[in-house]
Formats: C-alpha cells, structure tokens, sequence
C-alpha cells in the first residue's frame, strides 16, 4: 500500500522526477523433492559404470559428466557393432564413418534374418517328411504277419552261378584257392539241398539235421576223397605238377569245375 500511494502522488506533482518502483516477489518456499531410492545392486553397478568410464577418460568418477558417458557409451557400442558384422570387422583397419557402420549393420541384420527364415523352412519341409516317412514305417509293419516276414529261397540257380563266380574270381587271384572249391563245393550242394528256411525254427532244426548227417568225419573223408579222385583225373597233377597252377587258373578262366554240379562228376 505504501508503494502504491507513493506512485500516485508522483504522477499528481509534475515535477516531481518519474521513479522507477520494482515490487518485490513474496519469498518462495523451497520444496525439497526427495531422491528416487536406490538399492545396494544399483549403486553398486551406477558406481563401477562411472569407474570404468572415468578410468577411460582419465578422469575421476565424480568429475565425469553425463555427456561424457554418453560419448564413452556410443563409441563402445560402435566397437562392439565393428567386431560383430564380418564386414566391418575384415575392414577394421580403414576408418568408417558412422553411418556406413549402422548401415551395414542393419544389411547384417536383414542377412540373418532371411537365413533364420530359410532354416525354418527347411526345418517345416524335413519335419513333414519324417512323420511321412513315420507313416510309411508304419503302414509296412502293419502289412508284416504277426510271426515275422516268410522267408524266399532264392533260385538255385541263381545261388550256384553266385557260388561260381566267387570262386573263379578267388582263383584268379590265388590258384590254390580252385582247390579248396573243389572241396568246399560238394559241403555246399549238400548244404543247399538239405537246409530249409521256411521258418526260423525250421532253420534250426535243418541246420542241426545237415550238421549230423554231411559234416560227421566219415562223410567228410569220403567227399574230400572224391574230390581228389576228381582233380587226379582231370587235371596233369599226377603226371606234371609243375603245369598244375597254370592249368587251374585257366580252368578258373574258362569257368569249367564252376557251372558243373561236382557230385554228378563223381
């Protein structure tokens, strides 16, 4: 009030000299607003941060300001995003300016995601085929009879030209192996004819027959003896036996003793 009534007799006297009058502001109340509490593993983390910063600045932790960390944050990930993109890691020894780093980062980032994409998709395309495949699996063991797949002898025929042709090839490469066939291939025929395998058990129990009756000793003597007796008469081995090599190996040649059933020679 009493600056009021001041203003206003100056402004009735004209000659008085214009004052300039500043009112002054009411005192402000000071509210103090409370720091957002912190605990031990914040502090502790906030505290080792402004170390290492510092410590890259050479400065003290206290005296780093919030710009600096910034810039010190920036460039380590730079550095990280250089040694992570193979592109900018093969050419870390020329300078690259910012925003080609982030570039190149962002064409490394498309990379993988187009071949996290192709990975998943062959991933689908392979699960389908194994649960086809599965069913399939499936599907055959359903088709198979509770006691097993019968067995199918083969021809024998084709059995006997297998047998021949796995010696004249052994007799090439070692003539006295054309004599051990020609006493393994009577052991053979009897073999084929007398062992069944309709079934397992049949397998068995004719195995067990053919063992008892063609590989006792006397049966042995006598097929090892009629294998002789036919070697003796067609061959030189009694009266050259120095020409006995070449004459099997061009008997295992020629295939003779392989397509003939030895015991109809005897």
């Amino acid at each position: 009030m009493d600056v009021l009534a001041s203003v206003a007799a100056q402004q009735k006297d004209p000659n008085s000299i214009p004052v300039m009058v500043y009112a002054q502001e009411p005192p402000r109340r000071l509210i103090q607003i409370a720091p957002k509490p912190k605990n031990d593993a914040s502090e502790s983390f906030d505290t080792a941060n402004s170390s290492f910063l510092a410590s890259l600045l050479g400065q003290d932790s206290g005296s780093l300001s919030a710009d600096q960390k910034r810039r010190v944050n920036i460039k380590t990930g730079f550095e990280a995003l250089q040694a992570i993109v193979p592109a900018l890691a093969a050419n870390a020894a020329n300078k690259t300016s910012k925003a080609a780093m982030l570039q190149r980062g962002a064409e490394f980032c498309k990379e993988l995601r187009q071949e996290n994409s192709q990975m998943e998709d062959e991933r689908v395309l392979l699960r389908r085929q194994i649960d086809r495949l599965n069913q399939d699996i499936a599907a055959f063991q359903a088709q198979l009879p509770a006691s097993g797949a019968p067995l199918q002898p083969a021809n024998a025929s084709v059995r006997r030209e297998m047998f021949d042709e796995w010696i004249r090839v052994r007799s090439l490469e070692n003539c006295k192996f054309f004599l051990f066939a020609l006493l393994l291939a009577p052991i053979y025929d009897s073999f084929m004819a007398g062992v069944s395998a309709s079934s397992s058990d049949e397998l068995t129990r004719s195995i067990l027959e053919w063992q008892k009756q063609k590989c006792s000793l006397i049966n042995l003597r006598k097929s090892v003896l009629s294998s002789l007796t036919l070697l003796s008469k067609s061959t030189s081995i009694l009266a050259s036996p120095e020409t006995l090599p070449q004459e099997l190996r061009a008997k295992a040649r020629s295939g003779i003793f392989l397509d003939t059933n030895f015991a109809s020679q005897r």
